[in-house]
Formats: C-alpha cells, sequence, structure tokens
C-alpha cells in the first residue's frame, strides 16, 4: 500500500483513498481531496476518522488533513 506521511507518521492509505474519493481539487498550486466519513477520533490517526479534507501541498511532501 502506499501512503502519505508527515514526519514519518502514517496518515492514510493513498490508494485505499483514492478508490473512494469523492473529489480532488487542485487550488492555488495546492491539491485538495475531498471527501470523508465525518467521523473524528483524536486517538486514532487514520484519516478516513477525519472531515475528509486533505491539503497535499505543491511539491507533495506535506499533507494536511481535517
Amino acid at each position: 500500500m502506499i501512503g502519505f506521511t508527515n514526519n514519518g507518521k502514517f496518515i492514510f492509505s493513498y490508494n485505499n483513498y483514492l478508490a473512494n474519493l469523492a473529489n480532488l481539487i487542485v487550488y492555488k498550486q495546492n491539491i485538495y481531496l475531498i471527501g470523508g466519513n465525518g467521523n473524528i477520533n483524536p486517538t486514532i490517526s487514520d484519516r478516513f476518522q477525519s472531515l475528509g479534507i486533505f491539503r497535499i501541498d505543491k511539491n507533495l511532501n506535506q499533507v494536511t488533513g481535517w
């Protein structure tokens, strides 16, 4: 599986996320992945538990999830 990392911390499975992707948006040289289940559990780093908004910066070296 291919996943993005942030400081070595596994965030989400890229392939699995794309398989369930709602929208892919490119805005101001950032890539936004919009989708997800809206569940939040702060003890789990799996971003499927997030609001489902991910910003990938233009250098593809940082992922921010909400």
